[in-house]
């Protein structure tokens, strides 16, 4: 695993087929919707593939609209 908490290789293309999989599943909200004491942000955001920290409500959202 990578310091930002997502797969090794998981960057950019990997949040789609994260969010079609499992939109629900506790991964996604981790990666998405938490801050991580360590990075102070969430995941996502440390790897460059969001610009803020996302809700769940927008989490599911983007889940519905892949």
């Amino acid at each position: 695993a990578t310091t930002t908490g997502l797969r090794e290789g998981c960057v950019a293309g990997c949040w789609k087929s994260e969010l079609t999989l499992r939109p629900t599943h506790v991964t996604a909200s981790t990666h998405w919707c938490r801050n991580h004491m360590t990075i102070k942000t969430t995941p996502a955001v440390q790897a460059g593939i969001a610009t803020e920290k996302w809700t769940l409500e927008r989490l599911l959202t983007e889940a519905a609209a892949a």
